[in-house]
């Protein structure tokens, strides 16, 4: 389960899934966050994935966490 936010960064809107516990390894289908923006009505059809980030909030008292590796694959 994840909370979603939804705002201005600089002259762009973000969405922002944030999990609701910590995750040590995690294997997903990014389709699933871009359904649920759509459904919300932040995205539509004619809009182009521009960006995909991982990370973590250093206000959730970040000590000690890594992101190893990432990598994204889009069909």
């Amino acid at each position: 389960t994840f909370y979603r936010f939804f705002g201005p960064n600089g002259s762009s809107n973000v969405i922002t899934y944030v999990p609701e516990t910590r995750m040590s390894d995690w294997d997903f289908d990014l389709n699933a966050f871009i359904q649920d923006a759509v459904d919300w009505g932040a995205l539509n059809s004619g809009m182009y994935l521009q960006g995909v980030q991982a990370g973590f909030e250093l206000a959730d008292a970040g000590a000690g966490l890594t992101i190893e590796e990432f990598c994204v694959d889009v069909y």
